[in-house]
């Protein structure tokens, strides 16, 4: 049912006509397509704009095919043909002004194809909004029997609620023709009408009516839709869309939603996508609670850069294309975004959502476009990073610690361009993304040093290769490298050929030190662990170790380059030793002699000794340290080695250099009492009895009197403990060993042992009341005797130990 804005047909006739409605269209099992989804019917978006002007949609040709295929069973009547045989009479038209329905210039008589076609084009309405308002009013497009009544009322035009139909729009061409007229008058002056974009109140039926509510709230969302709405001012309840090919309840009415369902139908959906998704995404982002708040626009189309849709809100927009989808621009990213033209400027569409960065403690907000991005933070602002420096920027991982946000705006100077961003800056040229790489801060201080991109070393080639070592990174004509801790520098030309033949920053040469320095035809550069040197006119590099040149003195000219030892240090061969440094350390220790005979057949650096530590050289007598043992030459042709549990009390003695001395034998099997190992040094020995881990080492008049008793092999046999130094009764050290104990005092190292021992410890041994011994123990056949500073103890096989 159909109204001009400001009349209404009588609420009889209303829901007589509904009722014809439904019994003769909607319900007609034959003609229901079913393709339309209630679920879909949006009352505030029936059609788009962009359909409902498409006025070019059919030809005369379509238009009597579509005719032709809705009535199949139409029989012939020659006064009141089917639409697919109607030629009626047409009169002229004037134009009706600028932005109007243009002139009509009638043949005469015409088909009812040619008249919706040439309607169609002079008020530049869609023909198949026409054909389905001619549906939708009368049941037209699929009557088999049309009647007076259906042609003299087609359109429903001109006919009032409260009025009877004004019979000068009588007859078909009248009714199509100010139907159409209608709709483009109400786009002319969208503020005249009862409806338009926004919200509006929109009965369910006419009044008077019994139905609570008796209107619903729509947010109107384009211009057809509005032109709809004052042309059939109702909108279809829940138990209408419920039955969308049926009757609702007594609450239904049924224009607008059949509309909608015959465009469906027939020929697809009446809104386009765009619209749809915008709707869509709108809802997402919260609707009118959201950041976008009320629209303030309809969908308006923009041409530029492929064409797309937009529409306005209080805060923001959001933007559709076919290939990018809806995305919203809102906030200091909106602002930017129109700086540059928006969808219609250089960053075009927004392909995502604004979506949360953080590059370590800052965060930040980023959104994508079809030709660039653009990243916003508090402290730098607003961005934008396009083009290939954006593909070096994402390949380098974008907001992250390393990478940072933008700093600035893109910079270029002819074909070369760059841009700064907090964690270093993209360098290129031309647009090839390939040759575009982001150069990290730690990189780019010796980058700007040495000239930039326009300097000596010229564009950025690789990545950088960023860990906790340090950075490096590849250049057209040299590479720059910075260990962690350590300025940038420049490695070029030779040398950068033969740091990179030994492995580069992960090779014991290290991270660069300093700069090529170049003087008289030869030109070095340090390294942490090494120099390399090139000579002009000298085929190669020499690669040296300033730590290992010092410690080489005296072992004439080398015989080997300087080369790795595993992945633990490095070693070089010379005419009389070798020289070793150990991976972080400053020093470097020579080897030589019979120790370096001793140590390969130890297996070197990789063997069971390990690095050198030490050097200690004692007049004739010279001892090297190593990680797990030391070994001692006092003439050519002889050494002795020091090692396990042995060396573990050697070094904790200080070694060579501390109170045992350098070694003066071999450590040598003892089968006696269990059996075990001892080593002798210059003032001490050292122990191990089998089966204990600790080795304990015996020096000093304990170790004099130990011998005397026969040491090891002897009645005291291993040293169990320390020594252990008192300063009771006067002081003294001792030492426990398996068969007694040794005291040593200011008079002299004497052994105590058996049940003298016992009953001497049983009154505090030397802190107690006996103090030191100070004799041997002297036995006759029955009796055994033994001095103490302060008592005798007296020992008999039948009264055991007496203290007297």
């Amino acid at each position: 049912m159909t109204i001009d804005s400001r009349t209404r047909l009588g609420a009889a006739l209303a829901l007589l006509l509904a009722v014809v409605t439904a019994a003769t269209v909607l319900i007609a099992p034959a003609e229901r397509a079913e393709a339309a989804n209630a679920a879909e019917f949006d009352p505030g978006y029936i059609i788009s704009d962009e359909r409902f002007f498409d006025y070019n949609s059919m030809s005369v040709a379509e238009i009597q095919a579509f005719l032709a295929d809705k009535e199949p069973a139409c029989t012939s009547n020659p006064i009141y043909p089917c639409l697919k045989n109607y030629v009626g009479q047409t009169n002229s038209r004037a134009a009706a002004g600028a932005g109007h329905c243009t002139a009509y210039d009638s043949y005469g008589t015409e088909s009812a194809a040619t008249i919706i076609y040439r309607v169609s084009q002079a008020c530049r309405i869609n023909a198949q909004v026409l054909l389905v308002m001619l549906q939708k009013e009368q049941g037209f497009i699929t009557s088999n029997a049309p009647t007076a009544y259906m042609y003299q009322r087609a359109m429903g035009y001109a006919c009032p609620d409260n009025a009877p139909c004004d019979s000068k729009y009588f007859g078909f061409f009248n009714q199509v023709y100010s139907a159409a007229w209608q709709l483009r008058q109400y786009t002319l002056k969208p503020g005249s009408w009862s409806y338009r974009i926004g919200a509006n109140d929109i009965l369910y039926k006419p009044v008077p009516n019994t139905c609570d509510p008796q209107r619903a709230r729509v947010n109107i969302q384009n211009q057809a839709t509005a032109n709809l709405y004052i042309y059939t001012p109702y909108v279809p309840n829940s138990a209408a869309l419920a039955n969308l090919y049926g009757v609702g309840d007594n609450c239904s009415s049924y224009g607008n939603r059949n509309f909608w369902r015959y465009f469906s139908d027939w020929f697809g959906s009446p809104t386009s996508a765009g619209p749809r998704q915008i709707n869509a995404e709108y809802a997402v982002q919260g609707g009118a609670n959201g950041p976008l708040g009320l629209p303030t626009s309809s969908y308006i189309t923009i041409p530029q850069n492929g064409g797309g849709l937009g529409r306005a809100y209080n805060g923001g927009s959001i933007y559709w294309t076919g290939s990018t989808g809806a995305a919203p621009v809102y906030g200091n990213i909106l602002t930017y975004y129109f700086r540059f033209g928006g969808a219609a400027g250089e960053l075009q569409w927004p392909n995502t959502r604004i979506y949360p960065m953080a590059a370590g403690d800052v965060a930040g907000q980023g959104q994508s476009y079809s030709s660039g991005m653009t990243v916003y933070t508090s402290p730098a602002g607003t961005y934008r990073v396009v083009g290939a420096i954006r593909g070096a920027y994402w390949a380098a991982g974008a907001a992250t610690a390393t990478t940072g946000f933008p700093q600035a705006e893109a910079s270029c100077a002819g074909a070369l361009c760059s841009q700064k961003f907090g964690g270093g800056v993209v360098y290129g040229t031309g647009q090839a993304t390939a040759g575009y790489q982001f150069v990290p801060a730690v990189i780019d201080a010796g980058y700007v040093k040495a000239g930039g991109p326009s300097g000596a070393v010229g564009l950025p080639t690789s990545a950088a290769s960023i860990a906790s070592s340090g950075a490096a990174q590849g250049f057209a004509k040299a590479s720059i490298y910075a260990g962690s801790g350590l300025d940038a520098q420049v490695v070029r030309d030779e040398i950068r050929s033969a740091y990179w033949g030994v492995g580069g920053s992960g090779s014991w040469l290290g991270w660069p030190t300093s700069a090529q320095s170049c003087a008289a035809g030869s030109c070095t550069q340090s390294f942490q662990n090494g120099v390399i040197s090139i000579k002009q006119g000298t085929a190669g590099a020499s690669i040296s170790s300033p730590a290992i040149d010092t410690a080489a003195q005296g072992l004439g000219s080398p015989t080997s380059a300087v080369q790795p030892v595993g992945s633990a240090g490095i070693a070089r061969a010379y005419e009389k030793g070798s020289v070793y440094l150990r991976a972080g350390a400053s020093t470097a220790y020579a080897v030589s002699g019979e120790i370096r005979s001793r140590y390969f057949a130890n297996g070197g650096a990789t063997g069971a000794l390990g690095w050198p530590t030490s050097v200690t050289v004692s007049g004739s007598t010279t001892t090297v340290g190593f990680e797990r043992g030391a070994i001692t030459s006092p003439r050519a042709g002889v050494s002795y080695l020091v090692s396990g549990a042995v060396n573990t009390a050697y070094v904790a003695l200080g070694g060579a250099t501390g109170s045992p001395g350098p070694a003066t034998s071999e450590a040598s099997r003892i089968s006696s009492n269990g059996g075990g190992i001892g080593q002798a040094f210059t003032a001490a020995s050292i122990y191990q009895r089998d089966g204990v881990t600790t080795a304990f080492p015996v020096s000093g008049e304990i170790r004099t009197r130990y011998f005397s008793g026969g040491g090891a092999a002897g009645a005291l046999a291993w040293p169990t403990s320390q020594v252990i130094t008192s300063a009771a009764n006067g002081g003294g050290t001792a030492q426990s060993f398996t068969g007694g104990s040794i005291y040593q005092s200011g008079s002299g190292a004497f052994a105590v042992t058996g049940a003298t021992r016992d009953a001497y410890w049983a009154r505090g041994g030397s802190d107690g009341t006996l103090g030191w011994p100070t004799s041997e123990m002297t036995c006759t056949p029955t009796l055994c005797t033994q001095k103490f500073q302060k008592a005798t103890i007296q020992w008999s096989l039948a009264g055991g130990a007496v203290v007297v």
